[in-house]
């Protein structure tokens, strides 16, 4: 274990302790911060603080880092498609069924490692280089990824700043009534599987719009705008009004193999460009799959 101390500074004191500590650690993204919270890791001289905890400026806290072996990033030959790129940013049309970026607890081939030769400089977190969001590993679609460090920055503080527009096609299971509608409820950490997400009172505050774009039989397909990002925030809110997306294999009612997983494609983004400022807007196309399903509900 590698011991490290640190003291509250002014500018963060009151604030959560886990937030904290990922702005003051180099390297630790809050997911990490949080694995050290859930083993033991973080002390101070009051006992053993959580991660919600806000603490006042001067307070040592004493982190114990397990030592692990960084994961092997070498480049490795993926198809891509590029939707757009330039010397600063890359787009790229995501298939289903790739992890973006890896993990310990896998080994897995990744989106990130196919990326690597795209890259224009290294990166403080080489596990997440210039991934700016994530999309799941059944979700298909447009990724934006930064190229260098400066372009990364910037299109992080867009995306706070609610300056990335991302939207979102979904076929989901049942007719939904309303032509358009706004899911605002609170998304966080369910409680019982913690590798789930869940409305929760506890959760961060989540808005989800969506416009019916057609109805079948049994199903619908929706246009959904992000308004907030956290984790599985479209499946959560979908399964939470219950129509949750078709082949969504954790929050999904029918459990038939859709070959595919989950029927889920981010289709546009659109954001400022971290050089100029200019507004760059992308759509793609469905993947082959998902529009062979939209067609046979069409002939039902």
């Amino acid at each position: 274990m590698d011991e490290k101390r640190v003291r509250i500074p002014k500018e963060y004191a009151g604030k959560r302790l886990d937030w904290t500590l990922a702005k003051l650690l180099p390297g630790h993204s809050r997911a990490k911060v949080q694995e050290l919270f859930e083993k033991g890791l973080v002390a101070t001289a009051d006992g053993s603080p959580r991660g919600k905890d806000r603490l006042p400026e001067g307070t040592e806290v004493r982190i114990l880092v397990p030592q692990e072996e960084g994961i092997p990033l070498r480049p490795r030959a993926l198809p891509l498609e590029i939707v757009y790129m330039d010397e600063s940013v890359l787009v790229v049309n995501k298939p289903s069924g790739l992890i973006v970026h890896p993990a310990r607890t896998a080994d897995e081939v990744t989106l990130l490692h196919a990326l690597i030769p795209y890259f224009r400089e290294s990166f403080p977190d080489p596990e997440r280089m210039g991934i700016v969001h994530r999309l799941d590993k059944e979700t298909s679609g447009l990724l934006l990824v930064a190229r260098t460090n400066a372009a990364l920055k910037s299109l992080q503080a867009d995306l706070k700043k609610k300056a990335v527009e991302r939207t979102y096609l979904a076929l989901v299971e049942g007719v939904v009534p309303h032509d358009k509608g706004k899911i605002d409820a609170p998304v966080g950490r369910n409680e019982k599987k913690r590798h789930l997400m869940a409305v929760t009172a506890k959760g961060k505050t989540s808005t989800t719009r969506f416009l019916v774009q057609e109805r079948f039989e049994d199903e619908t397909l929706l246009r959904l705008d992000l308004e907030t990002g956290r984790t599985h925030q479209i499946r959560v809110h979908l399964d939470y009004i219950d129509h949750p997306v078709v082949g969504d294999p954790h929050y999904g009612r029918k459990r038939t193999d859709t070959s595919h997983g989950q029927f889920l494609h981010a289709f546009r983004i659109a954001f400022p460009h971290p050089d100029t400022g200019e507004k760059i807007a992308l759509d793609c196309p469905l993947p082959p799959f998902f529009q062979a399903r939209l067609e046979a509900d069409r002939r039902k």
